[in-house]
């Protein structure tokens, strides 16, 4: 079954800019990201589970991203927001007609 509209809630992406870093006090380099913009997707409430881990070994996460939209712009290295709280994506999981992203928050509640 398809992704329907009505399933589909509202978040925020933001990607990181390609070849473009600043440096913290330390000297480290961080990645700049781009401005967040609004992107639908059905958004699932499950978590991580020991006997079945479809995102690999040792992958903790708090909620599932699912879309059948297969050129979907959410990468790796992402930042997500839903409601306010602050995500980041733990695991891609691509079938032939699915696209699934594990999310872990990193926002305090």
């Amino acid at each position: 079954m398809r992704s329907l509209r009505r399933n589909k809630r509202t978040i925020r992406i933001s990607n990181v800019v390609e070849n473009e870093f600043t440096y913290d006090e330390f000297g480290n380099k961080l990645p700049v990201y781009a401005p967040p913009f609004v992107y639908k997707i059905v958004i699932a409430d499950s978590k991580s589970n020991s006997q079945y881990q479809p995102y690999g070994k040792d992958i903790s996460y708090d909620k599932e991203l699912i879309t059948h939209d297969m050129n979907c712009p959410i990468h790796r290295n992402s930042k997500i927001w839903i409601k306010d709280i602050e995500y980041t994506v733990e695991g891609i999981k691509e079938e032939l007609n699915v696209k699934s992203y594990a999310i872990k928050s990193i926002s305090k509640q």
